[in-house]
């Protein structure tokens, strides 16, 4: 492996902590990985084909990789599980990127699911007005949400569907700074909205 320019700095936090520590956030990083994936690992970016190996397993190694070996830095304002998943985000983002390109989309096998057939489409009926609202809110949640990654996480946990229980223990909170935190940025949102 070669090493990074922010090795040693990282190797100094990382002898600080225990075993312990590291099952801890390597066991939260990965689901974190589950929740962010949700339904995208059957096809596409993050497929085990397009992978070459488990999703979970891939995103985490590749995370871990890199902080030990000192080519991401470990920022100091960042916990271990922070930066870990501010990496792993990184990552997610740079694979969907990399499936993107033209290449890419020219060297890939495309699968057709034949019982996709036998399943009865959803025929209720959105109106123009309530997609446009529901766009808009979802934009105002997520620019509320930029440049803060405990918001950031919750905007993309809500919109896998979590619960308030899971979201509070992937961030690891408790369901009532969950909810500090929730009404955190719908007031950024409100505030974003009056201006």
């Amino acid at each position: 492996m070669i090493l990074g320019p922010h090795y040693s700095n990282n190797q100094r936090r990382f002898s600080t902590l225990k075993e312990n520590d590291w099952k801890v956030v390597l066991r939260k990083s990965a689901k974190h990985i589950r929740i962010r994936l949700k339904q995208r690992t059957l096809s596409g970016a993050h497929s085990a084909g397009n992978l070459g190996t488990n999703p979970v397993e891939h995103y985490l190694e590749i995370a871990y990789t890199k902080l030990l070996g000192g080519e991401w830095e470990w920022k100091e304002k960042f916990t271990l599980l922070e930066q870990m998943i501010r990496l792993i985000d990184h990552e997610i983002s740079a694979e969907v990127e990399k499936y993107k390109t033209p290449k890419s989309k020219a060297l890939r096998i495309e699968y057709t699911d034949i019982t996709d057939d036998f399943y009865i489409p959803d025929t209720t009926q959105v109106t123009v007005d309530e997609e446009k609202t529901f766009k808009e809110q979802c934009e105002a949640l997520k620019n509320a949400a930029a440049g803060d990654t405990e918001l950031e996480m919750i905007y993309e946990a809500i919109c896998e569907g979590m619960k308030r229980a899971d979201i509070a223990e992937l961030l690891g909170k408790t369901p009532k700074q969950f909810d500090k935190l929730k009404e955190k940025l719908v007031n950024k949102v409100k505030k974003s909205q009056q201006s």
